[in-house]
């Protein structure tokens, strides 16, 4: 049976549920027991108790990856690749070795098949 995915998910953030449409996170941060999630409109990012593991389970994984032990990304907001770095939004986040593998692998399924490194 096919996992229904939803459009959107709600987070306890200041003592109130927020509704984050899947569509506009770009990406999320880990930290302790905290999760920064930024958001394409959003200047600062939503910030709630959650776990980058639990945050990915709630993630269409077509669509997003965990690419460190910190933090879980939107592969649509990638804006470019640069060794073990992606910039979205101009920021740049680390690919760790443990996550490389998989990124790569991902990542070369989007490219046209006659392109070279």
């Amino acid at each position: 049976m096919k996992k229904i995915v939803s459009q959107y998910i709600f987070v306890k953030s200041e003592y109130k549920r927020v509704k984050i449409t899947v569509n506009e996170i770009q990406y999320a941060e880990g930290l302790k027991d905290y999760l920064k999630i930024y958001l394409k409109d959003l200047e600062k990012p939503i910030i709630t108790l959650m776990s980058v593991s639990a945050m990915e389970k709630e993630l269409p994984s077509a669509r997003f990856m965990r690419i460190h032990h910190s933090y879980t990304i939107s592969l649509e907001e990638i804006e470019a690749i640069e060794r073990n770095r992606v910039f979205i939004n101009g920021v740049p986040i680390s690919v760790s070795d443990s996550y490389t593998e998989e990124f790569n692998r991902r990542i070369a399924r989007q490219l046209p098949s006659k392109q070279i490194d």
